[in-house]
């Protein structure tokens, strides 16, 4: 996911129960479904501990793109990674389902992208 689907996600898009998250407003304007694996799944339900949560509410509430990248940042200087962005992720991502055999448009598709 992009940075700012995940600091736009709220808790009526999460249905682990299905596998994933809906993410309604994305870069190119579609929808798309993010199928999440176990450990983001985990992660997830640890965020979910508060009574007074509501469905409208943002799962990282106050947390800014800004603070992410730094956070982002620090971990990777903590590993000893370097020239690592938070955007990489994705392009990580899209390099493992190509070198798994996932054809490029599937890729596309599950990156929320619209042109390849």
């Amino acid at each position: 996911m992009r940075r700012s689907e995940l600091l736009g996600l709220r808790w009526l898009n999460v249905a682990l129960e299905n596998g994933g998250v809906m993410l309604s407003r994305t870069k190119n304007g579609q929808g798309r479904t993010v199928y999440l694996n176990q450990t983001a799944k985990i992660a997830i339900r640890s965020l979910s501990t508060s009574a007074a949560m509501r469905a409208t509410d943002f799962i990282f509430q106050g947390l800014t793109g800004e603070q992410v990248s730094m956070a982002f940042a620090r971990v990777c200087r903590a590993l000893d990674i370097s020239d690592f962005r938070f955007q990489d992720l994705r392009h990580t991502a899209a390099s493992w389902h190509r070198m798994n055999g996932v054809d490029i448009h599937t890729v596309a598709q599950l990156l929320g992208r619209t042109k390849i």
